[in-house]
């Protein structure tokens, strides 16, 4: 079986047109489908983390620099580290871009009287402690000693 394909406006050649010869662009690689893709680490790899946006460094022919544009409160190479500043009591959420209470005591501390606030579970499961005062309750707001003695409270 002597046949020849004809493989013209292909990028291909040889007897059964198999043979790729596809010559790609700066930047561009040959699939194993005969086609040119991007060969930059942005494309390949996706460093960039938690939303951030992989940018090929313009100034520069290699195709693995890059920098990352970060969203929300997200800073580093890749977007890793959160760099969102909470109060006491407050912690980032998931995705850095708001502050949470991670601790009820600390962030609005719901014991009153001079109640003593034990974080039971985070965020907000709590017990007051009202040995110190003259006040009992969850949240030391119940008059006891001082008001069994008749005492007005203000």
């Amino acid at each position: 079986d002597d046949y020849m394909c004809n493989c013209t406006n292909t990028n291909y050649n040889g007897t059964n047109c198999t043979e790729c010869v596809l010559e790609c662009d700066f930047g561009y690689a040959v699939t194993d489908q005969c086609m040119c893709i991007l060969d930059n680490v942005c494309s390949n790899d996706e460093p960039c983390e938690n939303g951030g946006m992989c940018v090929l460094d313009p100034n520069s022919v290699d195709p693995n620099l890059y920098d990352c544009d970060c969203v929300n409160e997200y800073v580093g190479m890749n977007c890793t580290i959160c760099n969102l500043t909470c109060d006491d009591g407050y912690s980032p959420n998931d995705v850095c871009s708001i502050c949470t209470v991670s601790d009820i005591c600390i962030s609005n501390n719901p014991c009153e009287n001079g109640g003593l606030c034990t974080l039971e579970s985070a965020p907000s499961n709590y017990s007051c402690n009202c040995e110190n005062s003259d006040y009992s309750g969850v949240n030391c707001t119940d008059c006891s000693i001082i008001c069994e003695r008749g005492f007005q409270v203000s």
